[in-house]
C-alpha cells in the first residue's frame, strides 16, 4: 500500500477526520492506535504531543465531520502505521478507520 515517507527526528500531524453519517447525534472515546511494523512496542520509537485516548469534546452531529491533529515525531527507521477507533457512548458500537495511516521513516 502507499507509504508516508518520512525522516526520522521530523515533526509531523496526523489530521484525523470523523464524519457522522448517521441521523442521530454520535459522541466517544478516540482511540489512536500507532504500531511498529514488527509489532514492538512504540515506546522509545514514537513521540506524541498530546494523549492517545481522548473523549470528543462535543457529540457530533449527524452530517457534522469533526478534525483533530496530533504532533508526532518518529525517533527510528522502520516502518509504522496508525490506526483509530471511536469507541461510542452509551453503546457497544465501535467505528475503525477505513485508511489507516502507514509511515516508512528514513
Amino acid at each position: 500500500g502507499l507509504h508516508h515517507v518520512l525522516q526520522t527526528d521530523e515533526f509531523f500531524n496526523v489530521s484525523i477526520e470523523i464524519r457522522n453519517n448517521t441521523s442521530t447525534d454520535i459522541g466517544g472515546i478516540l482511540r489512536n492506535i500507532p504500531i511498529a511494523s514488527n509489532y514492538g512496542s512504540i515506546d522509545r520509537r514514537l513521540l506524541f504531543n498530546g494523549v492517545l485516548q481522548q473523549p470528543l469534546k462535543n457529540s457530533i452531529k449527524p452530517g457534522e465531520t469533526v478534525k483533530i491533529l496530533i504532533g508526532a515525531v518518529i525517533l527510528e527507521k522502520g516502518e509504522y502505521e496508525w490506526g483509530v477507533t471511536l469507541d461510542e457512548f452509551d453503546s457497544e458500537q465501535s467505528h475503525i478507520a477505513r485508511n489507516p495511516l502507514r509511515i516508512r521513516a528514513f
